[in-house]
């Protein structure tokens, strides 16, 4: 497996693209919505951010191509893993420790 190529992750509600950056321990999450990097932020807000780091910021920039907005932030592999779990506890109705 290849953990620097790009993961769309679905929900019903939301897409995230994830995008390793190279040579570091961090993951650019992407998606064509605003709400669905702040429903991120918030779902890593009641999870919990690795130890030690920050929540993660939202941030937008403007494709010069289509000047249509990506919303992105970044987070650590370990947050993402974290978010990753509690979003399969949730969806299956485990409650988390």
């Amino acid at each position: 497996m290849n953990t620097n190529a790009a993961y769309t992750w679905q929900t019903p509600e939301n897409s995230y693209d994830f995008h390793p950056v190279p040579d570091t321990n961090l993951v650019l999450i992407k998606s064509e919505t605003r709400e669905a990097i702040e429903d991120f932020i918030n779902t890593v807000e009641l999870a919990g951010p690795e130890e030690g780091n920050p929540l993660p910021e939202l941030w937008i920039e403007e494709d010069e191509t289509s000047y249509d907005h990506v919303y992105f932030t970044e987070v650590t592999r370990a947050t993402l893993s974290l978010f990753l779990d509690f979003e399969v506890r949730y969806y299956m109705g485990v409650p988390s420790a």
